[in-house]
């Protein structure tokens, strides 16, 4: 059996530093699902090479045992600080310009997809996987909000989650689809989990169209139906301006009753480092005690290495299905 020994590499404007080399105290970095960038905290001593890093400089961390390490985030620093204790680089990730973009356009007729990889066009964010296929009738980008409210807003339309892989690329899929899965034991990887079900009440959100589409044809999307959850609805609707046809309205309502199932169970597992966990991969937790083998979707992961404790993962969990 070998011993584990964490590493991490810390590359700046294409110049590679190891966690010795960059004189490296501390690092935290977190990765998550939705409307958070993924960011990293390195925090070095006076004489890292890292001081003298500007604000704007492309970044790539690293982490992982020796000689297996794995790219984990790539961002741009976004602010240096000097401290008493030394220096602190806070590094957010690629899609972080979608934050500080604000556009004015109207789509009509578009996926989510379409409308998607147009934003992240504009504000020069790279693209991965964009995959949400329901269609909206019309929307409308301000000023008034950024372009990643607008990303987010699709998204949680259509029952997809929003993340950054490791190459910095924004990434848009269904929820629960195109993650990796990992096994995780108690006591070996595991070193000490929360994790339970909450009562569901039975609510659930409804989606009515905000227009005729379906009723008077697709070329009547913008007429305003009198009724539009019906003469008895089963409580209360939303009407969202986007959804014109009962397709769309139905589709958003299935997304927002996944999402709810998933919501009822909640975990937290503090496991052995590990950089190839990322938002959106499944785990299978065995050997639980008087439990069968749990199955959770990571919602969000924490990493922290420092000389304390080494390198070590906090996942923070939700239901698979």
């Amino acid at each position: 059996m070998s011993l584990f020994r964490p590493a991490c590499t810390i590359t700046v404007d294409g110049a590679d530093y190891t966690g010795a080399e960059a004189a490296l105290r501390s690092m935290d970095l977190e990765l998550c699902l939705g409307a958070v960038h993924d960011q990293a905290i390195i925090h070095c001593s006076h004489l890292s090479p890292l001081r003298n890093v500007q604000p704007d400089a492309a970044c790539l961390i690293s982490l992982g045992a020796a000689d297996a390490e794995v790219a984990v985030l790539s961002g741009i620093v976004s602010r240096v600080e000097q401290q008493l204790t030394g220096v602190i680089l806070e590094v957010l990730a690629d899609t972080c310009p979608l934050s500080s973009f604000y556009g004015a356009q109207a789509y009509q007729d578009q996926t989510i997809a379409d409308i998607i990889k147009d934003l992240a066009g504009q504000a020069e964010v790279a693209t991965g996987v964009i995959d949400a296929s329901i269609t909206v009738k019309i929307w409308h980008v301000t000023e008034q909000r950024s372009a990643w409210w607008h990303i987010n807003r699709l998204a949680r339309m259509g029952g997809c989650e929003v993340l950054c892989d490791e190459t910095g690329a924004l990434t848009v899929r269904p929820a629960g689809s195109g993650g990796l899965s990992h096994n995780l034991r108690f006591s070996a990887e595991i070193l000490s989990l929360q994790a339970g079900r909450q009562r569901d009440t039975g609510v659930r959100q409804q989606y009515a169209p905000a227009g005729a589409g379906s009723e008077l044809g697709s070329d009547k999307w913008h007429i305003c139906l009198r009724e539009p959850a019906g003469e008895t609805p089963d409580g209360p609707a939303i009407i969202d301006g986007a959804l014109r046809d009962r397709d769309a309205a139905g589709k958003a309502a299935d997304a927002s009753a996944a999402r709810m199932t998933r919501s009822l169970f909640t975990g937290r597992a503090l496991i052995t480092g590990n950089g190839a966990i990322r938002p959106g991969d499944t785990v299978d937790l065995a050997d639980v005690p008087d439990q069968d083998t749990i199955n959770a979707r990571v919602l969000s992961v924490q990493h922290r290495l420092d000389g304390q404790n080494g390198f070590t993962t906090i996942l923070h969990l939700g239901g698979a299905s």
